[in-house]
């Protein structure tokens, strides 16, 4: 009979059909816990917040370490910029006034080459126009 009757009672409790004392008693537990939870968060809020502001201020200091880090970086790559600036600079002057260099010279040697062609040219087109003149008389 023993074991029927603390088989009932254990069915109840399984079965949550347990009486109004067992529920308020469930209820309690319940709130206790959750009240742990709670507590629990909050100390660990009070234990951490030290931390915390350790924390803040590491992730500020990384922050700005970056930010100050990219500021180096770029006015290293202005400062090297200005010195291959000035290179390139010297570059294109000395490659553009060689190539106006090479034109004044095949400037010139095509005036030469003229100069000698018209010398040879003017005595024939000279030749050639009497020709005609005497075929007109």
């Amino acid at each position: 009979r023993l074991d029927t009757v603390q088989g009932r009672i254990v069915r109840r409790w399984m079965s949550g059909n347990s009486g109004r004392a067992l529920n308020k008693w469930k209820e309690v537990v319940v709130n206790q816990r959750s009240l742990r939870k709670t507590h629990n968060k909050i100390l660990l809020r009070w234990m951490n917040l030290s931390t915390a502001e350790a924390f803040a201020t590491w992730t500020y200091n990384c922050f700005e370490a970056k930010r100050q880090s990219a500021i180096i970086k770029r006015v290293a790559m202005q400062w090297y910029n200005r010195t291959t600036r000035k290179a390139f600079n010297t570059w294109c002057w000395a490659f553009t006034y060689q190539g106006k260099m090479e034109r004044a010279g095949l400037q010139i040697m095509r005036r030469w080459r003229n100069l000698s062609l018209t010398k040879a040219f003017r005595p024939w087109k000279d030749a050639i126009e009497e020709a005609r003149r005497q075929r007109r008389i």
